[in-house]
């Protein structure tokens, strides 16, 4: 099977295809993963009896039995680094997500998804105005967490965002650490440039800000 090299991580041009309710994977960051349905378990038994790289795509709603129409076509392949089974059939998984990627075809439904996909690397351009927008971020994060704090914006948070050099990083932490819903951060995470992604997250936090000092002057 014809592999792609990128990550410095072979990846196989076919992968197990494991759906996500509520959640969006993102490049460069690990999170925690509970797995319940046969589906996903069989896509992960999968990937453990290889190279345990899964495709993570997340799902349009939140219903059990989906299909390939219930599926965004752009998401991330992910490699799983630890896995804890429990005694009653489910697994926790914590994955780390290596890059984006698009689905050219399911190759099977049964007895999991199983896709054919194309990775694609976030463009960057380390323009002055790339760099600008990004130390927006990070200064709008931390003044939106002022605001009113976030609970998953942890201080611990704040200051690793500060000490990064990734671009693409750095939008996937602070996507996953604002409340925006599940369909806005797939929206970011579809973006092919780091300059449209960052715009998008701009418009987010302006959002979220009046939102926030709306919210913090009607209730004080």
């Amino acid at each position: 099977m014809a592999e792609i090299k990128t990550t410095n991580i072979p990846i196989p041009k076919e992968l197990p295809l494991m759906a996500l309710k509520n959640t969006v994977l993102f490049p460069k960051l690990i999170i925690p993963i509970i797995i319940q349905r046969s589906k996903s378990m069989a896509a992960l038994e999968s990937a453990l009896a290889g190279d345990k790289l899964v495709f993570f795509a997340t799902q349009k709603n939140i219903e059990d039995n989906i299909t390939k129409e219930d599926l965004y076509e752009i998401g991330t392949i992910g490699r799983v680094i630890s896995i804890f089974k429990m005694p009653d059939g489910t697994a926790k998984v914590d994955v780390e997500g290596l890059v984006r990627a698009r689905i050219e075809e399911f190759v099977s439904n049964e007895p999991y998804f199983k896709v054919k996909i194309q990775p694609f690397n976030l463009i960057l351009r380390n323009s002055l105005e790339e760099k600008a927008m990004l130390r927006s971020v990070i200064d709008q994060f931390r003044n939106l967490s002022n605001i009113r704090s976030y609970p998953n914006a942890l201080p611990d948070v704040i200051y690793m965002m500060a000490q990064l050099k990734d671009t693409e990083q750095i939008i996937g932490l602070t996507v996953v650490n604002i409340n925006v819903d599940t369909d806005e951060q797939q929206k970011v995470l579809e973006y092919e440039s780091a300059m449209d992604a960052l715009r998008e997250l701009n418009k987010l936090r302006n959002k979220l800000a009046r939102c926030k000092r709306k919210c913090f002057c009607v209730n004080n």
